[in-house]
């Protein structure tokens, strides 16, 4: 039950328990070496203070694969500048959390978040990894469920959404075997200006965005680069019995420039999609107009939660059969699961 600051060379031989009401430090410079199994466990607060070049932190392996860094719905987790190697899952987040400025690889998972907390996921680059992250059951507004800025690649999948609706924007997701973007459960997140690209391997090609069991991502004015190879499937449904909603996908670059190519790369062909109009060229400017559901988008982002509940409830009242409702039903559960005031 006592502070603690970690610094240097240290080998964790098991578990290493962080109780709640405890801060355990590990400083710049440091370098843990884990056992089989062995790992970090955290009720309480665990900050890793990594900096950038000479300052880095090193979690890693010493002999089989280690644990990784699990992060209860009890405790805080602050993880920057570390470079995570060799274990089964590097970071499991079930509290509140922030990973920024990290590499991690040759894990079977990378980063696995299963809350009603914030979290976000900022700057790192995650690489040789089974799934680099895995968003589950998450329900939270917009501006507490961020996957922004990271390098994705050479995975099995990029990132995985069941039942969760966070926002992920301006990452670069390409050359994962198994696909980009995977949705199922209803998970309608919010994809914006992001590169979705080269998924598949050398024996197969796989659909950039997989969508399943009601999943519909906000894609709309989105800036997004999809399949910028020109190969295999864009975007695709992949229970194709299901009555599917008319979506909305316009100004994203799809690599080509007909719309009827476009739609050649969307299954199943018979599912309505607007691409039109579409960008040109890789991250086109483009002209987002003043609709109620963007309105209530910007509204959220902002902090102000009773215009965007308000404007969502309007949506889903005025058209309950469309999209935009299922949408806005969504992003209204994620903001009564943070408050019971709205």
């Amino acid at each position: 039950s006592t502070d603690l600051g970690i610094a240097g060379d240290v080998t964790i031989a098991g578990i290493m328990t962080i109780q709640s009401g405890v801060t355990v430090s590990i400083l710049a410079d440091s370098d843990l070496s884990f056992a089989e199994n062995a790992g970090i466990i955290n009720s309480g607060y665990l900050s890793i203070q990594g900096e950038e070049n000479e300052g880095l932190v090193y979690l890693r392996n010493s002999s089989g694969q280690w644990m990784g860094l699990v992060n209860h719905v009890d405790g805080e987790l602050t993880c920057e500048g570390a470079v995570i190697e060799g274990a089964v899952t590097a970071i499991i987040l079930r509290g509140s959390g922030l990973v920024k400025n990290c590499t991690i690889s040759q894990c079977d998972d990378g980063i696995s978040v299963t809350n009603t907390q914030s979290f976000e996921i900022r700057n790192n680059t995650i690489h040789s990894c089974g799934t680099a992250v895995t968003i589950a059951n998450v329900v939270m507004p917009e501006g507490s469920a961020y996957i922004t800025n990271n390098a994705i690649y050479n995975n099995s999948n990029g990132i995985r959404c069941y039942n969760s609706s966070p926002m992920i924007n301006d990452n670069n997701i390409h050359d994962n075997s198994d696909g980009g973007m995977v949705f199922y459960s209803e998970s309608c997140p919010i994809v914006v200006d992001n590169l979705i690209s080269n998924s598949g391997s050398t024996a197969s090609v796989v659909p950039e965005i997989r969508l399943e069991k009601g999943s519909y991502p906000i894609l709309d004015d989105g800036r997004n680069d999809i399949n910028t190879d020109g190969s295999g499937f864009a975007l695709y449904y992949g229970i194709s019995s299901e009555k599917l909603k008319h979506l909305e996908a316009r100004n994203n670059f799809w690599s080509f420039n007909t719309e009827q190519t476009i739609l050649n790369t969307i299954s199943p062909s018979n599912w309505s999609i607007n691409v039109v109009p579409f960008c040109n060229s890789a991250n086109t400017p483009y002209y987002i107009p003043e609709d109620p559901f963007k309105m209530a988008l910007s509204a959220e982002s902002g902090g102000d939660f009773e215009t965007a509940v308000d404007l969502y409830r309007s949506i889903a009242s005025s058209t309950p059969d469309s999209l935009v409702a299922i949408q806005s039903l969504g992003r209204l559960n994620n903001m009564y699961a943070l408050s019971d005031t709205l």
